[in-house]
């Protein structure tokens, strides 16, 4: 022990290497449905969607398939090349080196901002350890704000250190990786932009509170930059790749029409849910500011009042899904530590007593899902793989089999290359889409490269105008229904 505290003195950066390493390691270990070896299976459960969908993405990219045109989604192309680069590196381990790396570099930068702020270390100790807890929980690995988590982080250690230090450079630079983080927000979900927004909104407040103009126009030139330069990248690639219309159609247009009504496709409780959330996580973060006020420099007041206000009103907007939280995890986790900290507790009892319920709910979130897992969602994913290969002949997965309204998992368990599209058929893109439309799906099902079709087990009477087709007369002139279970229906072309 003496040895590793002596090691740890002298080496400082290697040793918060290892130790964000370690943490990285075990995050994506427990919450990455796709990629951790822990699961045999991708996992078919509703609530995982997203990760296997944008996996299956990335697979499909590195293969070849042309994005929006081939194999689409609202997603940006940082999207693409994320779980493509992981796709590429070897399949799913590929995919989990990936997220293991950028996920360190999260969590060295997160350490960092909390160092640069003065934090005790039983504070970042427990807030590392409880950040891995909440995103393990939530379990949308790898999403659509993992490959954005790194640039975030680095942006807020700059802004941290800028706070601290008063020097402008700081400020510039940390302006310059808002611009970065925001034209990477862009091209994979515009609305993730908004943290970029808030903290560059906020200093531009505090610029005018200093009358600071020459740094402010530099940073507002190097923020610009960074915007276009991320956004320049895909605009080469899609323009060479003859698909800009579709993906600037999908990725900025519909996108924002499928921010702002996909809560009309769900259950109303979702959004509800959220959006309580969201009041009480910036209940209390307004309840702790205005407690800690006097402890708290006038800028940094102005930044987190400001980066807060604007944040959550925008999340209050359009989070339908608690999950679009995940973006600004690393601002919320950074802005809770430090006034949390501002209540320091001298004994070092308590210290000690928060490191351990903090590691103790770590252990416990890596483990539990792995528990369910094997105790029961793996029973599904055998039964579901079996039903597919015992239904489907292993000649028709190459273009001819087609899941609608279902977990993309069926594609990466069973090995189905789809030729359609729109592969994941989300019936709430479906609604709005402006390329892969209704009349769109109909005329493929109706066409006869779609042999077969899985979709979950629907109940007859379902009003959904997609799933609702396979029960009409005109369904049933293209479709039969070969198999059923508890899971899913298969439905083979007769036409």
């Amino acid at each position: 022990m003496k040895n590793i505290r002596e090691f740890a003195s002298k080496h400082k950066i290697i040793t918060l290497i290892i130790m964000s390493f370690i943490l990285a390691f075990f995050t994506i270990l427990a919450a990455s449905s796709t990629a951790s070896f822990l699961y045999k299976e991708t996992w078919t459960s509703a609530y995982v969607n997203d990760p296997n969908m944008f996996y299956y993405m990335g697979l499909m990219f590195a293969k070849g398939k042309t994005p929006y045109l081939e194999i689409f989604d609202h997603k940006g192309l940082y999207m693409f090349y994320y779980t493509g680069l992981g796709a590429l590196l070897g399949g799913r381990i590929g995919m989990f080196i990936v997220q293991v790396l950028f996920m360190s570099v999260t969590y060295y930068f997160l350490i960092l901002v909390m160092k640069e702020l003065k934090l005790h270390k039983f504070i970042i100790f427990t807030s590392s350890l409880l950040f891995l807890v909440i995103y393990v929980v939530f379990m949308q690995s790898p999403g659509d704000a993992e490959p954005q988590l790194p640039f975030i982080a680095l942006m807020l250690y700059f802004y941290a250190r800028a706070i601290t230090n008063k020097k402008d450079k700081d400020f510039i630079i940390a302006n310059l990786l808002a611009g970065i983080c925001a034209g990477i927000a862009i091209n994979i979900r515009a609305s993730d932009a908004i943290l970029p927004l808030a903290l560059t909104i906020s200093y531009f407040v505090y610029s005018l509170m200093h009358k600071n103009y020459k740094p402010l126009i530099l940073s507002a030139t190097f923020a610009i930059l960074g915007l276009l330069v991320t956004s320049f990248i895909p605009f080469i690639h899609s323009y060479i790749g003859g698909f800009s219309k579709e993906m600037y159609q999908s990725v900025i247009f519909d996108n924002l029409k499928y921010t702002s009504t996909s809560e009309k496709g769900g259950m109303l409780i979702t959004p509800i849910l959220a959006r309580i959330m969201i009041i009480l996580i910036y209940g209390i973060f307004a309840l702790l500011l205005i407690v800690q006020r006097k402890k708290l420099d006038k800028d940094e007041i102005v930044f987190l009042s400001i980066s807060g206000i604007i944040t959550m009103l925008f999340e209050l907007l359009i989070a339908h899904y608690l999950h679009y939280l995940i973006i600004l995890f690393p601002y919320l986790f950074v802005v809770y530590s430090r006034l949390i900290s501002l209540f320091f507790i001298e004994e070092k009892r308590y210290h000690l007593s928060f490191k351990l319920s903090s590691l103790v709910l770590a252990i416990a979130s890596v483990l539990t899902l792995p528990i369910y897992y094997y105790s029961y969602q793996y029973n599904i994913e055998k039964e579901i793989v079996a039903a597919i290969k015992q239904e489907i002949p292993s000649e028709e997965y190459d273009g001819h089999v087609l899941a609608i309204s279902y977990n993309p998992s069926i594609y990466l368990n069973v090995g189905i290359t789809v030729g359609y599209g729109d592969f994941n058929t989300q019936l709430n893109h479906i609604r709005i889409s402006s390329i892969y439309t209704s009349e769109v799906l109909f005329d493929y099902l109706k066409g006869g490269d779609c042999h077969y079709v899985i979709t979950y087990n629907f109940k007859e009477d379902t009003k959904d105008i997609i799933l609702a087709w396979f029960s009409t007369t005109e369904g049933n002139e293209y479709y039969q229904k070969t198999y059923s279970d508890p899971n899913l229906f298969i439905f083979k072309y007769i036409k």
